[in-house]
């Protein structure tokens, strides 16, 4: 499957606001955006991006990427695991909403 690429700068409003939403919720001031924790995956945001919508890749999880928990499930060394804890969820859900707050304080 294809889908098109995300390339959002990281000094974009969106990824500005979400940087600064998640370190206040969740109090990690050494938070920043990247790559590394979503690699190979794919979601709206590429979508949204090739229709002119600034935008990024932001939800719950931690621990091994993407990239790295397919390949050990692949090799045989971890169980599938999709699960996500409670409290990753409502950071997440606090710092979207703030950040959401905080752009369309921008309009």
């Amino acid at each position: 499957l294809w889908g098109p690429p995300l390339d959002t700068p990281y000094d974009a409003p969106v990824v500005d606001s979400l940087v600064r939403a998640h370190r206040q919720v969740s109090g990690d001031e050494e938070a920043t955006a990247g790559t590394a924790g979503r690699y190979g995956s794919f979601g709206d945001a590429p979508i949204l991006s090739a229709a002119g919508i600034s935008s990024c890749t932001y939800g719950p999880g931690g621990g091994l990427s993407d990239l790295e928990h397919d390949y050990k499930v692949l090799n045989g060394e971890i169980e599938p695991d999709e699960r996500i804890s409670i409290s990753d969820l409502i950071v997440n859900a606090k710092a979207m909403t703030l950040a959401a707050v905080d752009l369309c304080a921008l309009d």
